[in-house]
């Protein structure tokens, strides 16, 4: 956690209160932003019920079995090429 000042507006993670840039505010990271007159709260630790296996905005997953794919494919050359 670091005391910064907000380059652009945000809302507290705690109360919801906004805080318009140039407020001092305790940052623990983009999402986890809070009023610096709150309590310091520890920051949570991570578990499979707190961290979500895919997020709402990640690409499906037949988007990323393609991109795989590709990787696959590309690596399996670039070995091809390196034991001539």
């Amino acid at each position: 956690m670091k005391i910064i000042t907000l380059q652009r507006a945000a809302v507290c993670a705690d109360c919801g209160a906004e805080l318009p840039a140039g407020t001092r505010a305790r940052y623990y990271s983009a999402d986890r932003i809070y009023c610096e007159s709150h309590d310091e709260k520890p920051a949570p630790r991570k578990t499979k019920e707190t961290e979500p296996l895919f997020q709402d905005d990640s690409p499906d997953i037949e988007a990323w079995i393609q991109f795989l794919e590709e990787v696959r494919e590309a690596l399996t050359n670039l070995i091809g090429r390196l034991k001539r």
